[in-house]
């Protein structure tokens, strides 16, 4: 929910992050390209600001994941993803996401698609962690 009409160039209170932002496993600034606001107190994703959130891009079967950095928050080219069930998300499971692997594996599972490829209530259950890491946690 949060657009440019809500944003500014200028440096302000929080970093607004797009997709482009998310790289392999971090957050790059981009000089002409970030935004900011002063006030999110009329967005839902304030619920999320400094929280141990997951971001992963919308509208890609480039797959990448990063934090949530403090002081950020996403606009709506950013899926925000938060564990359940006690689990933990490592930097080793960000390094998954943008691995060859996990992308064929996405590929897979959203059927090949050209449209629509936001994260939904579907396609966001294809984005856990590797089996073998919930074995050895949970033994």
């Amino acid at each position: 929910s949060i657009t440019k009409e809500h944003t500014t160039d200028e440096k302000g209170k929080f970093t607004v992050l797009k997709s482009n932002n998310i790289q392999k496993e971090s957050i790059l600034n981009i000089e002409d390209y970030d935004s900011y606001i002063n006030n999110i107190d009329n967005f839902s994703v304030k619920k999320y600001i400094n929280s141990n959130s997951i971001l992963i891009p919308n509208l890609t079967y480039k797959t990448r994941a990063s934090f949530l950095p403090k002081n950020c928050i996403a606009d709506g080219s950013i899926a925000i993803l938060q564990p359940k069930n006690g689990f933990v998300i490592t930097k080793k499971d960000l390094k998954y996401y943008s691995s060859k692997e996990f992308q064929k594996f996405y590929l897979i599972g959203r059927n090949l698609g050209t449209r629509s490829l936001n994260i939904d209530s579907n396609s966001i259950n294809l984005w856990g962690i590797q089996k073998e890491r919930h074995i050895d946690e949970h033994q």
